[in-house]
């Protein structure tokens, strides 16, 4: 099947739109994953 110009831009711009709504989350996810080292506790300023 032959698409028109219009069909492969609307086509690439919604992949496009995927793209950008999922790879942020998979990312946000992977990141909170992570736990942040814990602080050196001879360092405190009491």
């Amino acid at each position: 099947m032959a698409y028109s110009t219009v069909q492969r831009v609307a086509l690439a711009s919604g992949l496009v739109l995927a793209v950008s709504l999922l790879l942020p989350k998979a990312f946000l996810s992977r990141g909170k994953r992570q736990e942040p080292p814990p602080a050196p506790e001879g360092k405190r300023g009491n």
